[in-house]
């Protein structure tokens, strides 16, 4: 679902109301404009369970971050476009 989402938010088409979504949207697209690949999961230790080689340029967009020694930049959507305070990701 989430891989769904950040596709959705990547395209010139999709134009957000909420500002949390306009946040994340500007942050998708300019991170794509830099040339970064985004490899979008739920969560970000879905990639240390499914490993795969990321280059300089990777970064993993999810909506918890869990896997605190990630090799690549990990943002976490659920801290940029909470559209409620209860969907904000709590730290343990």
């Amino acid at each position: 679902m989430t891989d769904m989402w950040v596709r959705m938010l990547a395209t010139e088409a999709f134009n957000p109301r909420a500002p949390e979504i306009v946040n994340a949207v500007n942050l998708i697209r300019s991170r794509i404009a830099q040339g970064q690949m985004l490899h979008p999961s739920y969560k970000s230790s879905y990639f240390k369970l499914h490993p795969r080689p990321f280059g300089p340029q990777d970064r993993i967009i999810c909506w918890y971050h869990d896997w605190k020694d990630a090799p690549v930049e990990v943002i976490q959507l659920s801290d940029i476009a909470p559209l409620h305070e209860s969907w904000r990701a709590r730290s343990s």
